[in-house]
């Protein structure tokens, strides 16, 4: 019969106790002991892809099924930070913001093989709502693409697209210790519709990564547009390990197509020469058009001459 002495758990009970603990254990990775120390950085992007980093102890290891999940959480919302599973180790998880976060102040939770951390265990002696665990989005922290020149062309092998706008350093990769303003972060990536864009030249040389003085935040980035992508596309940058992110879009460099998609630059295809040069007045000339980058389809594809739609 089980029974209490002086406030112990009996043998009989403790050992029913361990063996159903056990049993759990089996099936789900025991996460009482896993503990959260602090994230970082402090503050991120509107845009999301800002990479934070939770340290602390007994963090999963497993990539194939629940592993850890990482949530911030404020007063009115709350938001999912996916967990990079290869970037992740028994005393560090790496996850990434997701946009269109409201600006504001988020504490993290975190899970582990599904089981919540506990409040005790989380940025200790001064708990989870301390700065150690508190993560802020804001405007101030966003990159910013003020301006995108030019707006349409033709998506040949010189076409080098300029962003101008909050980009907070000119760094790249290794090509300087520092940016010239002092910061330590780096451009990652940037991004012209559904292709990066290239920052380097076939020399290795920068097309442009510069900002407007060694004190200001302010810059411009230029690109080589990749792909034959043809249609309305956007475009953003990631700032990598830091207070930053992907860049927003300012409104002013929207666009609206006939078909309500918004857009901050057209490319098109290139027409390099009509045969026959001429034909009757009353129509029925065969036409063949050369060019460059056209669909391959006749999906979407419109013909005009002189105004007048014709017949494919």
């Amino acid at each position: 019969m089980a029974y209490l002495n002086q406030g112990r758990m009996s043998p009989i009970l403790g050992s029913s106790f361990l063996c159903v603990f056990l049993v759990q254990c089996l099936f789900t990775r025991c996460s009482f002991g896993a503990e959260v120390f602090s994230i970082s950085p402090p503050y991120g992007s509107l845009c999301g892809e800002t990479k934070m980093l939770i340290s602390g102890t007994g963090f999963s290891q497993n990539k194939l099924s629940e592993g850890n999940q990482v949530q911030l959480v404020s007063l009115a919302t709350s938001y999912d930070c996916p967990v990079s599973k290869d970037g992740t180790m028994e005393s560090m998880i790496m996850c990434y913001t997701v946009p269109g976060m409201k600006e504001g102040v988020y504490h993290v939770r975190v899970k582990v093989d599904g089981v919540p951390i506990p409040d005790e265990n989380m940025c200790q002696p001064e708990g989870p709502y301390s700065d150690k665990c508190l993560f802020e989005v804001r405007k101030q922290n966003t990159p910013l693409i003020q301006s995108v020149s030019p707006t349409s062309f033709s998506p040949g092998p010189e076409s080098v697209i300029a962003l101008g706008g909050m980009i907070f350093t000119d760094r790249y990769g290794t090509n300087v210790a520092a940016s010239s303003n002092g910061k330590e972060e780096t451009v990652n990536q940037v991004y012209a519709g559904p292709l990066t864009c290239e920052l380097r030249k076939t020399n290795d040389e920068l097309y442009e990564l510069q900002l407007d003085s060694p004190s200001s935040n302010m810059g411009q980035i230029k690109c080589r547009y990749q792909g034959t992508y043809i249609g309305n596309s956007n475009a953003s940058f990631i700032i990598g390990d830091g207070p930053y992110g992907r860049s927003c879009r300012q409104q002013d460099t929207l666009l609206v197509s006939i078909n309500k998609q918004i857009y901050q630059f057209q490319t098109f295809p290139e027409i390099t020469g009509v045969t026959p040069s001429s034909g009757s007045t009353d129509g029925g000339t065969d036409l063949t058009i050369a060019g460059n980058y056209f669909t391959g389809t006749m999906e979407n594809t419109e013909v005009y001459i002189g105004g007048k739609s014709s017949l494919m």
